[in-house]
């Protein structure tokens, strides 16, 4: 597959206001919280907004066999030339695994992600339909980079 570039993320109002604050202040730590956390959304139909809530997106997460949100995900400042310019990045493979019999395999079609942290909704995207990844069978993977543009704020 090859790389595409994000298409509309939604950066909620309260992730936006924390963004807002920081910058007028020196911050002292991630603005986001200190950890965050990446799931994939397996609902095409699911249609976040500005308002939506961690809860929203997690009755819409992947559940394929082997999948587990990444909770250890490491966010790093980036510069890029690309529309935004600064943002935090982090990379991650979610990868399909093999049922423990009797169990049989689960699959899913990713639709999208959210990033989190706690009960606080960072960022949901929804991908275009026509890259929509199916997970279809054991050794299925998402490999996802996740870019959150510092100056992607989006009004309520």
């Amino acid at each position: 597959m090859a790389l595409q570039t994000s298409i509309q993320p939604t950066v909620t109002s309260a992730m936006r206001d924390a963004m807002l604050k920081a910058l007028t202040t020196v911050p002292t730590g991630p603005v986001a919280g200190a950890a965050l956390s990446v799931a994939l959304i397996k609902d095409q139909t699911f249609a976040p907004n500005h308002n939506s809530t961690v809860a929203d997106c997690k009755a819409h997460e992947c559940d394929f066999t082997g999948y587990a949100e990444n909770a250890t995900a490491v966010f790093s400042p980036t510069n890029t030339s690309a529309p935004g310019g600064r943002s935090i990045t982090s990379a991650m493979d979610f990868i399909a695994t093999a049922p423990v019999a009797p169990a049989t395999f689960v699959s899913n079609t990713v639709y999208g992600y959210f990033v989190y942290s706690g009960t606080n909704l960072v960022t949901v995207e929804m991908l275009p339909t026509n890259l929509s990844v199916p997970i279809a069978s054991p050794g299925d993977f998402v490999s996802l980079t996740v870019l959150v543009p510092l100056d992607a704020l989006q009004g309520a």
